[in-house]
């Protein structure tokens, strides 16, 4: 059974009589989809006894905790496999004392996001680059999801204390790693959805409320989420089968801000959203400001709805009871929370318009099984620039599927001489 991150450090804390475990609890992240407790108990037990292991909800990604019986025993085992390769594939350990000394700093000055990374630059590489500075919580390089796991250019750093992330932003910033110089800045929430492996994030931002969803649900009489209490393989077999249950999914290559923005007000006008029909807009972050401008220019600012990072829990409630109760015609989400299930969004759209697109097709799916419904209007914009990396995968998942294959995706395909894989 699943659990949640948050809900076993605290279990952790509250139940440790020789004040160790927290450190002989691990955190494993970034594995290959449906690894078994049979395939993993094996390896994990090299180490030393384990007393207990469980999958972690976060979102669609793997994830399991792993608690040994002795110190020694979990120390060992994080060494050899954080940035191991455990079935193909590089993997984090991190111990859960490290997870809450990061808790209420994820977006502190103490986490960094570092771009124009050399591909050659290895996990193990960057962390003991960025060691050189002080104690490291975790850092990863982030990696393509094909079978070569080819570096994406982008890694982050998260330290210990605030004035060895300072020293990093101004050293790193300066240096020549490779063939590339690197740009260092500080960390914005923004940058969630650009990393896999990260979700436990999610619950460690200020003011993230971390329940039981079934209990919770429970005890309010509320819907619990369709991805609450399942284990990650659990919910990638969930998003799975409500893709194939979407009776309009439609991809369509848009090139550029100007080029989205403009389809995506031709999409409103065509669907003419009203109280009966209301639609969802996701949007990157960074561009929700001006998928607003261009919004009002068509529509009255009492009829437009937005939820990014920044609104208050109050503000989000408001938000959410104004369109449950038909009050708002277009919701604008930002994408680093538009996936969130606790955004008390009680009814799916009748058209959800991504105007940007995740980092995987999983997270993609996972967002569709979130914010829609079987018979949702569903339009994605693919941009060749930002999304190229999606094409295989995103193309083999449509023909699992049943769903129309776009003939720009098809050609980009052929033009990429690609073969669709199983990722």
């Amino acid at each position: 059974a699943g659990s949640t991150l948050l809900g076993m450090a605290g279990d952790a804390a509250d139940d440790d009589e020789d004040g160790t475990r927290l450190a002989r609890t691990l955190y494993i992240c970034d594995l290959r989809p449906g690894l078994s407790e049979a395939e993993l108990r094996p390896l994990l037990e090299n180490y030393g006894e384990v007393v207990s292991l469980e999958h972690i909800d976060c979102a669609c990604e793997e994830a399991v905790a792993v608690e040994y019986r002795s110190l020694e025993a979990a120390e060992e085992a994080c060494r050899m496999l954080h940035f191991g390769v455990i079935r193909g594939k590089t993997a984090r350990c991190l111990p859960l004392s490290a997870l809450e000394g990061m808790r209420g700093k994820m977006d502190s000055a103490r986490r960094l996001v570092v771009e124009q990374l050399d591909p050659d630059v290895e996990a193990r590489g960057f962390h003991g680059m960025c060691t050189l500075f002080g104690p490291v919580l975790d850092c990863k390089v982030e990696l393509g999801s094909g079978e070569d796991e080819r570096a994406q250019g982008l890694g982050f750093v998260h330290y210990a204390r605030g004035e060895d992330a300072e020293k990093a932003l101004s050293f790193l910033g300066r240096m020549r790693v490779g063939a590339s110089s690197l740009s260092v800045r500080r960390f914005r929430p923004t940058d969630m959805p650009r990393f896999s492996g990260c979700h436990y994030a999610w619950s460690l931002l200020p003011g993230a409320a971390v329940e039981d969803d079934r209990e919770a649900g429970a005890d309010r009489g509320k819907e619990v989420p369709r991805s609450a209490r399942r284990s990650p393989q659990e919910r990638l077999e969930a998003c799975s089968q409500h893709f194939r249950s979407l009776e309009y999914h439609h991809v369509e290559v848009v090139d550029g801000m100007q080029a989205k923005l403009a389809r995506l007000v031709a999409l409103l006008e065509t669907y003419e959203p009203n109280q009966d029909r209301q639609a969802v807009v996701i949007s990157a972050a960074g561009s929700v400001d001006d998928v607003l401008g261009r919004l009002h220019e068509t529509f009255e600012a009492a009829d437009i709805g937005v939820i990014t990072a920044s609104v208050s829990p109050e503000e989000q409630r408001e938000v959410a009871a104004n369109w449950e109760t038909g009050n708002i015609f277009v919701l604008v989400l930002a994408d680093d929370i538009s996936s969130r299930p606790d955004l008390g969004l009680g009814r799916a759209p009748a058209i959800l318009l991504n105007l940007d697109l995740p980092s995987s097709v999983p997270l993609l799916l996972y967002r569709l099984l979130e914010r829609s419904e079987a018979s949702t209007r569903i339009h994605c914009l693919f941009s060749c620039s930002v999304d190229s990396r999606l094409v295989v995968p995103l193309m083999t998942a449509m023909e699992d599927a049943g769903h129309e294959m776009p003939a720009d995706l098809v050609e980009m395909w052929s033009a990429g001489d690609q073969q669709p894989t199983d990722d």
